[in-house]
């Protein structure tokens, strides 16, 4: 509103002034206005002391334009009233410095009263430390022009500060006094000024504020230098109390087990005291309540503290003010950082904004000294891991292709002296296996171009020994340059040598329990399948005797009988073999000398093998027996030599060695399959030109057939069946140099094992009680036993058997019954029959495993066994020959 005044009083002019100047005043006044306006509304775009300058400008261009000369008078104020107006403060002085006028607001800021001498000077406005360099600058400005200068009014507890521009100017009329300076007439003098006190104030608030922040940033980079904690605590503590002009600063670090405060670290403090003094915990003392809360705590006076006590520590040093921070470190506090004066004090926001930063800075430095121990603990513990692990660091720059690595292990296969070292990344190339470089190359490759997160690979390594050792190596690119290029890549690399030769010991010794699996699988279904076709062979072959019996003169008709005969003998001794397979055959086992059993063996075999190949035995003297079902045992030894010669097609030896042996413990835990006691061992040696290592898988595979002439189908997969029914193992292992060796392990026989003996009732009819509950085959034996003169009593199962024997008891000279029945098995019926009549007479007949009589409970009763099928002769001859007065003296 003022400068709208202005320039309308400008526009009407001043008495006696012509249009032209009336014009140009008011330009003038215009344009310093508008940038009086612009320095307003936007400060930070001006020079400090601009407003004043504009100021005084429109001041003097006012006083020129528009004041007529007639208008002043001598008695009245030289200011006109836009000039009181204004809220800065005007003032004029005379040549001498002497105030001539001044406006309202100079009147009201400098608490004006008119002196009765009127010879105020402008200088006795100044503090009396200013005055000689305002009066100076005064003196200045009337030679040279425009000046600006600062000054301090007021008292000395509460100074303010100004900001004046000095201008001399020249008013022709006015009535005051002349002085001739060097022949020139002197100029009146006005002054603008300004207070700045505020100004002022937030400048030396930003200047302490600049150092406080250069000092946390000085120690903050100490910090990153990793001081020892005590000498950095107690710089942290010097420099609080530099910057915050307080004689005591402390650092106290809270002990939980005992709940109070140790003095770490601090200035101002009686010597001795750091370190040793103790500040109790709880809410009694200023730093335990600071410790509980979240904010800062200040205490002004302590005279007037009500919230706690003042402690021994700060009495003692006569303590009246304090301003105290928690340090927290990481998410745990770690004590308390305060500041203290013997003066009562106040403290500014912003020295509890640079208290509370210093105790960050003390909590972050805390954290990362214990971060730093527990690095160092880490790292101690990552190299004894890597020690015992045998792995290695690995760190590759590819851009100068060294690979930094560190582990014990690698620097003996490095040949290094130290547990790190550097190389070459094309030496470390050279020591892979060059069948295994190809798949690492393409992983790597496929990882550094960004394929994939990680680098994977396994492979043989050369050590310095020039041994292969297996690596498994895992890491990534770290860092990759502005075009997304690898420049580093880091990670780690073990040796699991011992592990991959576990882990191809575990395959091996998982596809051997496949394998045996896979056996007892199939001998189970061979044994089942055997029984149900031994009953139906049965039913067929003795019917076909008895048919080709009772037909006298049909020779062409008996001829074709006998060819079914011979089929079902044949088929007969097939499922024989099923049951050998299966373990299921029941054996009939002798003690034998394997030293006189095995040339007759190789005698057999003579003309079934190529003339390439060389036969040998090598016997072992004083050689145990074994048990052997020796027709069984024959046929299997035969069936291994023949089809083992088959496989040597570039001929070579055929070697049987025997000996005695025993396994122990440590032999099974290197063959988890064996067992442990004494053994005959018989070894087949195939010749190096023998059986190639890719067909041992093959041997004893149930599906695997054989051509040769003179024995059966299924042959060589029955001697894994045979081999388990005489208790045996089978081992197969090639070696290089020597072939392949097949060893068969037969236990030791029992010295008192021999064949079975025979006992007859004496005294008892020839009725014989049958229990069979295959109703065809039941009938069958009625009917063979019937014609030959015996007198049957017949039973579908067990349970029968039992009832009808008891009914009978006296009767019956013999009980003949099926291994397998319905609800009572034949042992089962054997032993309720056995029990209570243990002279009785019992003939097995079965088709099924051997698991349903087994060995031990045959010879302890001295029962016999009759194998299904069977020819009517056999059953007939097998009951007359139990019957027979002599039977048992039978050997």
């Amino acid at each position: 509103m003022g400068g709208v005044a202005i320039l309308a009083k400008m526009a009407r002019g001043a008495p006696g002034e012509s249009r032209a100047f009336r014009l140009f005043s008011t330009l003038a006044a215009l344009v310093l206005l508008t940038l009086l306006w612009l320095d307003i509304s936007n400060p930070t775009e001006f020079p400090p002391g601009f407003r004043p300058v504009l100021t005084l400008g429109l001041v003097v261009l006012g006083v020129v334009a528009w004041w007529p000369r007639s208008a002043r008078e001598p008695e009245s104020n030289l200011f006109p009233k836009w000039i009181h107006a204004t809220p800065l403060c005007v003032l004029e002085m005379d040549g001498d410095g002497c105030i001539r006028d001044l406006n309202q607001a100079a009147r009201q800021k400098f608490e004006w009263i008119q002196p009765q001498d009127s010879t105020f000077h402008f200088t006795d406005l100044a503090m009396e430390a200013d005055r000689a360099a305002l009066k100076a600058a005064m003196e200045k400005a009337f030679r040279s022009g425009l000046l600006e200068v600062e000054f301090r009014s007021g008292n000395g507890t509460s100074p303010r500060s100004f900001t004046a521009s000095l201008m001399p100017t020249s008013f022709p009329d006015s009535p005051s006094p002349r002085v001739e300076r060097k022949g020139k007439t002197a100029k009146n003098l006005i002054a603008v000024c300004q207070e700045n006190t505020e100004e002022r104030r937030l400048a030396r608030e930003q200047d302490r504020l600049r150092r406080r922040q250069q000092a946390l940033v000085s120690l903050s980079l100490k910090a990153l230098q990793e001081p020892p904690l005590q000498s950095f605590l107690h710089e942290v503590t010097a420099e609080v109390s530099r910057q915050l002009d307080l004689e005591f600063c402390k650092i106290l670090k809270y002990i939980p087990s005992k709940d109070h405060f140790l003095l770490r670290a601090g200035v101002g403090w009686n010597e001795g005291l750091v370190g040793t003094a103790i500040v109790r915990g709880g809410t009694q003392s200023q730093a335990g309540f600071t410790f509980q809360s979240d904010g800062p705590v200040i205490v002004e006076n302590f005279a007037t503290e009500e919230r706690f006590q003042r402690p021994a520590l700060l009495e003692e040093h006569q303590i009246q003010s304090g301003f105290s921070v928690t340090i927290s470190s990481g998410s745990e506090k770690y004590g308390v950082l305060g500041v203290h004066s013997r003066q009562p004090r106040k403290f500014s926001p912003s020295e509890s904004l640079f208290l509370t930063n210093a105790s960050q800075l003390i909590g972050l430095l805390v954290h990362l000294h214990i971060l730093m121990n527990d690095l160092r603990h880490s790292q101690d513990r990552l190299e004894t891991v890597l020690d015992g692990s045998e792995s290695a660091l690995w760190d590759w720059d590819m851009n100068t292709q060294e690979i930094w690595i560190h582990g014990e292990r690698w620097a003996e296969m490095f040949g290094w002296a130290t547990a790190e070292g550097k190389t070459r990344f094309h030496h470390w190339k050279q020591r892979i296996n060059p069948d295994d470089w190809p798949e690492v190359e393409d992983i790597l490759s496929h990882h550094l171009e960004g394929g994939s997160p990680l680098f994977e690979a396994r492979y043989r390594f050369l050590d310095q020994n020039q041994d292969w050792r297996w690596v498994f190596h895992r890491g990534r690119v770290v860092q990759r340059d502005s075009d997304n290029r690898a420049v580093r890549f880091a990670g780690t690399a073990m040796d699991v040598t011992e592990q991959v030769q576990s882990e191809e010991e575990k395959r091996r010794l998982q596809e051997e329990l496949q394998r045996v699996r896979r056996m007892d699988m199939i001998t189970r279904l061979a044994g089942g399948v055997a029984h149900d076709f031994n009953n139906l062979l049965l039913v067929i072959m003795g019917n076909t005797e008895l048919l080709e019996e009772s037909l006298a003169g049909d020779s062409t008709a008996k001829e074709h009988l006998h060819l079914i005969r011979e089929a079902s003998e044949r088929a007969a001794e097939l499922t024989h073999r099923l049951l050998a397979f299966g373990r299921g055959h029941l054996l009939k086992p002798l003690p034998t000398d394997l030293n006189n059993f095995i040339p007759k063996v190789l005698e057999l075999v003579s003309g079934l093998l190529p003339d390439s190949v060389v036969t040998g035995f090598r016997p072992s003297p004083s050689l145990d027996s074994v048990l052997l079902d020796r027709t069984l045992f024959e046929q299997m030894l035969v069936t291994l030599l023949v089809t083992s010669g088959e496989m040597m097609t570039k001929g070579g030896h055929l070697k049987l060695i025997t000996k005695n042996v025993r396994l122990d413990q440590s032999f099974q835990r290197r063959n988890p399959w064996a067992r442990t006691g004494p053994f005959v061992l018989l070894t087949v040696e195939i010749g190096a030109q023998g059986v190639a290592q890719s067909l041992q898988k093959e041997l004893f595979d149930p599906l695997f057939a054989t051509n040769h002439q003179g024995v059966e189908s299924l042959g060589m997969a029955t001697i894994y069946g045979i081999m388990e029914q005489h208790d045996g193992m089978i081992e197969i292992q090639d070696k290089a140099e020597e072939g392949t060796m097949i060893r068969l392990y037969l236990p030791q026989a029992d010295p008192i094992a021999g064949e079975f003996s025979h006992r007859r009732l004496e005294g008892r009819g020839r009725k014989i009680l049958l229990a069979e509950d295959e109703k065809m085959v039941r009938d069958l034996m009625v009917s063979i036993l019937d014609s030959a003169g015996f007198d049957v009593l017949p039973c579908h199962d067990g349970t029968e058997a039992v009832k009808t024997f008891f009914k009978y008891q006296s009767e019956i000279a013999l009980v003949l019954l099926d291994a397998v029945m319905p609800r009572l098995g034949g042992r089962e019926a054997a032993n309720k029959i056995l029990e209570k009549a243990p002279e009785t007479l019992i003939l097995f007949t079965s088709g099924h495993s051997k698991s349903s009589l087994p060995l031990d409970f045959l010879q302890e009763r001295n029962i016999q066994v009759l194998p299904k099928p069977f020819r009517p002769q056999e059953l007939t001859e097998m009951v007359e020959k139990l019957l027979e007065p002599d039977s048992g003296e039978e050997g």
